[in-house]
């Protein structure tokens, strides 16, 4: 049976959105002169990117030091 492990899709889930965010989103906001919106776009681009490093080295922690 397969055993699927959904933290590396969240993990690219996660870091995706944070980089558009960062990349596309907050570009357009700034070039529309938009400074809240950017600045939200640039707040929640690093949160998703912090979230994919948590669940990343969460998961690398539980899978190298809880085996047998």
């Amino acid at each position: 049976m397969h055993n699927v492990q959904f933290e590396i899709y969240s993990v690219v889930a996660f870091l995706l959105s944070g980089l558009i965010l960062l990349l596309v989103d907050r570009n357009i906001y700034v070039s529309d002169a938009m400074k809240k919106e950017a600045a939200i776009a640039r707040v929640l681009g690093w949160v998703n990117i912090a979230i994919a490093i948590l669940i990343a080295a969460v998961y690398f922690f539980l899978y190298f030091f809880t085996r047998y």
